[in-house]
């Protein structure tokens, strides 16, 4: 048992060194970008997901905040008559109603403050999926 063990100990090590390096980020912010046609739900995307994506982008960038910061543009994250929707992660902080002008303080709060933007906060009672 115990040379299967070293076996199996030798091929996950070997595996492990072959995965590419993954970044752990201090947090994480996926915004809704989806875009409905317009006779549809509300979404996102119209509701300026795609700008508030490349607003984050950009302040992460003029603050050299690459690499301690990730941003990811995703499709639907549920309450979209709250968009444009953001989630926070590790901490699991929801965000609704956010416009591109709300990215800076959003970000500096979350990195400077630790702290979440009490006013654009979701409720847990919206963020299931309609």
């Amino acid at each position: 048992m115990r040379c299967v063990m070293r076996v199996i100990k030798t091929r996950i090590s070997h595996l492990e060194s072959r995965i590419p390096f993954m970044p752990k980020y201090d947090h994480h912010f996926f915004i809704c970008t989806n875009t409905r046609p317009p006779i549809a739900n509300p979404s996102c995307g119209a509701s300026n997901g795609h700008e508030l994506f490349a607003k984050f982008r950009e302040v992460i960038e003029q603050n050299g905040w690459q690499g301690k910061i990730a941003v990811n543009a995703t499709s639907c994250l549920g309450p979209c008559e709250k968009g444009s929707i953001i989630v926070v992660y590790p901490t699991g902080v929801w965000y609704g109603n956010v416009q591109p002008d709300d990215a800076d303080e959003i970000l500096r709060s979350h990195v400077i403050d630790e702290r979440a933007v009490e006013r654009l906060l979701l409720h847990e009672d919206v963020t299931t999926l309609s």
